[in-house]
């Protein structure tokens, strides 16, 4: 062992110990979004604690790791938020304003995508941790299933964050998602927020986590159900994401399109 991975382990190992005393941890009952239609989306209506969740990119600055923080602020006040950050992009400002809290938050910067794995299982497996997130780009299916057992046995909520390309790889996530930015023709914000915890912005050029700079203040995601547990897919979200005011706002439900076409011959 390498001193740079001892020093890894021992040092997250501390931290998860001192949580652990910390924290105390909620009921496992589903967590909502605050958005209803992005509920229906998801396994048991809400971010379901001891589950796997993917979050695709469909290309450089397509909102999947910005979503996937406001929606870690969601569950935070269950256990603490673990950022497994190989890529050493997470910014803390950012994170603050989309309603992290800093002050429960683990960030984790491994040097081998072999030590990323470790530190996202042990984090997962800890009963401090409400939600671990990282960038897993290459996931066999023996680490996906070990992840999946982590979860379950923490009884805590994982985040994986990886390319498009990886829809056509088997899953052991409770759902997969499909994240991809829409070009907004004027900036529009409707419906209710989803931002209990939202914060006032400090920069809105950041790129927490591995988010492509986007010059505009708001962006419109798309959100598209790939796959959930009993084989369900089909339907997706279109929701605007204003980063200077750290808040999601729905804008419409797209239905699924064997939905539409029934919909069509009736």
């Amino acid at each position: 062992m390498t001193p740079a991975r001892a020093e890894l382990i021992q040092n997250l190992k501390e931290q998860l110990r001192r949580l652990e005393r910390q924290e105390r941890r909620a009921d496992g009952a589903a967590v909502s979004t605050g958005l209803a239609e992005l509920d229906r989306l998801l396994p048991e209506g809400g971010l379901e604690p001891g589950t796997l969740l993917e979050w695709l990119s469909a290309g450089e600055g397509s909102g999947a790791a910005t979503l996937a923080l406001v929606l870690a602020a969601r569950v935070q006040e269950r256990g603490a938020v673990v950022i497994v950050d190989e890529r050493r992009e997470f910014f803390p400002p950012a994170a603050a304003a989309l309603g992290i809290a800093l002050s429960r938050t683990v960030v984790v910067q491994p040097a081998k995508p072999r030590d990323a794995l470790w530190a996202l299982e042990q984090a997962l497996r800890s009963q401090a941790v409400g939600v671990a997130m990282a960038w897993t780009e290459k996931l066999n299916d023996r680490a996906f299933r070990r992840l999946q057992l982590a979860a379950e046995a923490g009884g805590s909520l994982g985040f994986l964050l990886r390319l498009a390309a990886c829809r056509a790889t088997p899953s052991w996530a409770a759902a997969r998602f499909l994240v991809q930015a829409v070009p907004l023709v004027g900036q529009t914000f409707l419906s209710a927020s989803a931002g209990k915890n939202a914060r006032p912005a400090t920069s809105s050029s950041s790129r927490p986590l591995g988010e492509g700079r986007d010059p505009s203040p708001g962006r419109r995601l798309r959100i598209e159900l790939l796959h959930r547990r009993g084989g369900q897919s089909g339907g997706a979200v279109e929701l605007e994401l204003c980063d200077e005011a750290g808040v999601v706002h729905l804008v419409s439900r797209v239905a699924d399109p064997a939905s539409a076409r029934r919909a069509a011959r009736a």
